[in-house]
């Protein structure tokens, strides 16, 4: 994972790093549904007009579009503005899976098929809402 203290050009990741090594692990997902949970509970994700989601909710949980919005596009501009993929793998990793997904979708029920459903032997999966800058 990218350093607060390691200077990193987003712009040259996301250029010298092919889209291919953009994935995220099966690891990743559990931190960022833990991630999410902590940002709830401290008040960092918050229901809209959009997303009345219940914050007691642990089961389907904000939308991915909220999620973007309220948590990933912060953490990430925080660490430099780069993907939260490469915020977490600097040096990419090789996808071996392709996720896709709904933005109105519920980022826990999200990850939790995701986990769930994962195939024996992968190892990274290129899911848009975290490989894209």
């Amino acid at each position: 994972a990218v350093s607060p203290n390691e200077p990193v050009d987003p712009d040259s990741l996301h250029r010298d790093i092919a889209p291919d090594k953009w994935g995220v692990t099966r690891k990743d997902l559990r931190c960022l549904r833990k991630d999410v949970a902590a940002a709830i509970r401290q008040g960092t994700i918050l229901p809209t007009t959009l997303d009345e989601f219940d914050p007691l909710d642990m089961v389907f949980g904000p939308t991915i579009y909220t999620v973007n919005e309220q948590y990933i596009k912060p953490v990430t501009a925080k660490a430099g503005g780069m993907s939260w993929a490469l915020m977490r793998h600097p040096r990419g990793l090789t996808c071996d899976l392709f996720v896709t997904h709904c933005w109105q979708e519920g980022l826990f029920e999200f990850v939790d098929k995701v986990v769930r459903s994962w195939p024996q032997g992968a190892k990274s999966a290129w899911c848009c809402m975290l490989a894209n800058p």
